[in-house]
């Protein structure tokens, strides 16, 4: 399994994986999501304003998807324990 994090707004998706292939798209003229411009220079600054805010997003909530699976699987939900 490969962790990512996603972030969207109303022009914009990011899908940011560390360890494997991010993905932005620019959803005003691709808007099936069909070509991926992470690594297109024109978007840079788009590309690294939305990496900010998930960063500040991640910091602030504590909401970041583990690097690995635990083993002991997921809890159970509070009415079945």
């Amino acid at each position: 399994m490969v962790s990512c994090e996603l972030a969207k707004n109303m022009n914009y998706k990011l899908v940011y994986r560390p360890r494997g292939v991010s993905e932005l798209y620019d959803l005003k003229i691709d808007e099936r999501e069909l070509n991926n411009v992470f690594d297109d220079e024109d978007y840079a600054a788009v590309q690294s304003e939305m990496l900010a805010d998930l960063l500040r997003w991640m910091l602030e909530t504590g909401d970041v998807t583990p690097l690995q699976e635990d083993p002991r699987g997921l809890p159970k939900p509070p009415h079945e324990n």
